[in-house]
């Protein structure tokens, strides 16, 4: 039984995007240069947005990708952990948005930690109204990330 909890484990939490090292070399080295800094209690977040159409009125994608972590006392910035979160936002038959997000959670080493997936029920002001949960099975976690990580490549 233990055997086969740790190949579970394993399964669930060990795929990657299947790229060679340099590319996400060079999208960590572009996170902590370029990313815009937001600052949270316990972390500090290095973040790079790519959202379509950017006007908060209309559906759109909106893609994010965080390096969570801190600066040195020279203001270099360590990453411990990569955030992304992948959202598309639709309206309903009431004018809300119902937002499909997609949250990932890794190491620096490109190795998954956690994911998870939601349905947000936002009004047009972003007040929030519901949240659902479907069924998302591991399959559908993989191919979803290994179709955001090739966008922050280019």
């Amino acid at each position: 039984m233990r055997t086969l909890m740790t190949f579970i484990f394993a399964a669930l939490f060990s795929f990657s995007a299947w790229s060679s090292p340099e590319p996400w070399a060079e999208l960590l080295n572009k996170i902590a240069l370029e990313g815009t800094y937001y600052g949270a209690p316990f972390d500090d977040y290095m973040s790079l947005s790519d959202i379509n159409p950017n006007d908060r009125e209309k559906e759109r994608i909106a893609s994010y990708i965080s390096g969570v972590g801190y600066f040195d006392a020279d203001m270099n910035f360590h990453i411990n952990r990569i955030e992304a979160v992948w959202e598309d936002w639709k309206r309903d038959q009431n004018g809300n948005f119902r937002v499909d997000q997609w949250l990932f959670k890794l190491t620096p080493e490109q190795q998954m930690i956690s994911y998870s997936r939601s349905i947000l029920i936002l009004t047009p002001t972003g007040s929030h109204l519901d949240s659902e949960y479907p069924t998302t099975k591991d399959e559908e976690f993989n191919y979803k990330w290994n179709q955001i990580l090739p966008a922050w490549y280019n």
